[in-house]
């Protein structure tokens, strides 16, 4: 029992020492697990559990033949809306 005790103890203070994860970006903080589009960025930034990022990017554009429709960046949309596309 005083053994269960100890650990129990040991537990809640490692937690706390071990503190909430964050990133911080452009002077942002998020919690591990939220993700940012930095400002003028068409990019996702996802915090990661160990306090780290993990940036996806927009996919490759296929050449534009012509045909359909090409549509820019904006990086004034959310990701993944910013990004590049050819529309058929």
């Amino acid at each position: 029992m005083k053994f269960l005790a100890i650990f129990v103890i040991f537990m809640a203070v490692f937690t706390l020492a071990l503190g909430e994860r964050t990133c911080t970006i452009d002077g942002k903080t998020i919690k591990a697990g939220q993700s940012l589009q930095p400002a003028g960025q068409c990019s996702l930034y996802k915090c990661t559990d160990e306090g780290l990022f993990s940036i996806t990017n927009c996919p490759p554009v296929p050449t534009f033949t012509g045909k359909g429709k090409f549509i820019d960046k904006d990086v004034k949309k959310p990701f993944p809306d910013c990004c590049a596309r050819v529309i058929q």
